[in-house]
């Protein structure tokens, strides 16, 4: 039962240290792109939407819908 519940926080932690790093990388993270966003004369929801997908449109944590998150397992 503990090496599940140790397993279970392992890969809890994992996520977690990949979410952050999507939120605080330079010039592609999320805080990077909402500095950029509200030193625009017109910052708006979507355009910082837009940017941070655009920006990130490879990143495995981040998806525009649920057809477009498929996870497989093998």
């Amino acid at each position: 039962m503990l090496i599940r519940c140790s397993f279970l926080y392992f890969l809890f932690l994992l996520d977690v240290i990949h979410v952050a790093a999507l939120i605080e990388a330079k010039t592609l993270g999320i805080f990077d792109i909402l500095d950029e966003e509200n030193r625009l004369p017109k910052p708006s929801y979507d355009h910082f939407t837009m940017e941070v997908h655009g920006k990130n449109k490879n990143h495995y944590r981040l998806c525009v819908s649920a057809a477009d998150c498929t996870v497989t397992i093998t």
